[in-house]
């Protein structure tokens, strides 16, 4: 019989979500920012249709 996998566990005091520290510095404005751009002429899909999304 083999060991289980040890738990990861993560201290929900000490654990901040990457978006919280990305929001406190604006990037994640200037990352949302940025992906509106692409849908302007969208080419998100193989289909590169260009159009505005």
């Amino acid at each position: 019989m083999s060991a289980a996998a040890p738990t990861f566990q993560i201290n929900s005091e000490d654990f901040e979500p990457a978006y919280m520290k990305l929001f406190r510095t604006g990037e994640l404005y200037h990352r949302s920012r940025e992906g509106l751009k692409h849908l302007k002429s969208c080419k998100v899909c193989p289909r590169d249709c260009e159009v505005d999304r």
